[in-house]
């Protein structure tokens, strides 16, 4: 029955170009208002170079520790290597052009905190031929900047460039789509649930894979050099993963594909690998969306912030906080 849900919703946002302007918001306001206010419309990307947005995170906090009402996102495969900042009322705040990266096919994106420094990461991880034997992960620093506006009190873009890292890395096991990338704080590493399409007649499941983060200190003060192999450690039970992303107090991971999400919650005592293959995940409502493919926490965890590879594209905040049903493993 899973299956048979999942993949008539594969077929329903398959048929929407990622090139038209969502225009659902009325109609999803109205869904959203008759489940209490669990699902809401925070905005819309304004910026109409934004027309495919596979990934998304929430930004860092100010010097004073607020929280940040903006994400980041970016562009899907063959765009220019290029993050924008956008508040979650979709004005865009700034770009953020990625030195020495090429947008061959982007998927993922997450923040995260090494050496006590904010950074983002960015998954050159689509792979739908199989083709690539080796995959990117660019990291740059995370800038801190404040939001400039003009005389008139109009929100000025800024324009900002940064070097990034790269983490050139292959599969243990041969080449993987994957659309869904985030980092674990535990141990860092980086996780990646592979994109195995409901119609796929291999009988393997997706394959949830892990990387050492070679860039830590204590990754660098070793004198080997890192081989950075993606290693599978357990099976993932759905298909057409499109986005997943470890809550920034790192006790929540949620999942997604195009017609649903999962979330998972880390026991006292559990570790991350344990939680995903031992407990059942949290089933939760989250808006029909075309061509929806990004998912990340908002910055105080409770709740869930959504997007789509639309121009226009509504941004979502999802209540996790639902009492919903748990999952059949």
């Amino acid at each position: 029955m899973v299956c048979l849900i999942l993949g008539l919703a594969f077929a329903l946002c398959q048929s929407s170009s990622a090139q038209e302007p969502d225009n659902s918001t009325k109609v999803q306001e109205k869904a959203a208002s008759s489940k209490k206010k669990k699902m809401v419309v925070l905005g819309r990307f304004e910026d109409q170079r934004i027309n495919e947005s596979s990934g998304v995170t929430v930004a860092r906090p100010d010097d004073s520790g607020n929280a940040s009402n903006a994400i980041w996102t970016f562009n899907d495969s063959g765009g220019s290597p290029v993050l924008f900042q956008v508040s979650t009322k979709g004005q865009t705040q700034a770009t953020l052009e990625v030195l020495d990266a090429k947008n061959r096919d982007w998927e993922a994106m997450c923040g995260f905190s090494m050496n006590d420094q904010p950074f983002l990461a960015v998954g050159n991880v689509g792979d739908n031929q199989f083709k690539q034997k080796k995959y990117q992960l660019y990291v740059v620093a995370e800038p801190l900047f404040k939001p400039e506006f003009s005389s008139k009190g109009k929100l000025k873009e800024q324009q900002l460039k940064a070097s990034s890292a790269t983490i050139e890395f292959k599969y243990e096991d041969g080449s993987h789509n994957c659309e869904a990338m985030s980092y674990n704080a535990d141990d860092d590493t980086f996780w990646f649930i592979e994109k195995v399409y409901i119609d796929d007649k291999r009988k393997t499941q997706p394959g949830i894979y892990t990387l050492a983060n070679p860039l830590t200190a204590e990754a660098k003060a070793k004198q080997t050099k890192p081989k950075n192999i993606a290693r599978r450690v357990a099976d993932f039970p759905i298909r057409n993963v499109t986005g997943m992303a470890f809550s920034p107090n790192n006790k929540r991971l949620i999942v997604r594909n195009y017609f649903g999400a999962w979330l998972f919650e880390k026991g006292e005592g559990k570790t991350w690998l344990q939680t995903v293959t031992e407990t059942k995940p949290t089933v939760l409502s989250v808006p029909l969306q075309s061509q929806g493919e990004a998912i990340c926490f908002a910055a105080d965890s409770e709740a869930a912030i959504l997007t789509s590879e639309l121009k226009g594209a509504i941004i979502w905040k999802v209540a996790l906080d639902q009492n919903a049903r748990k999952d059949k493993k």
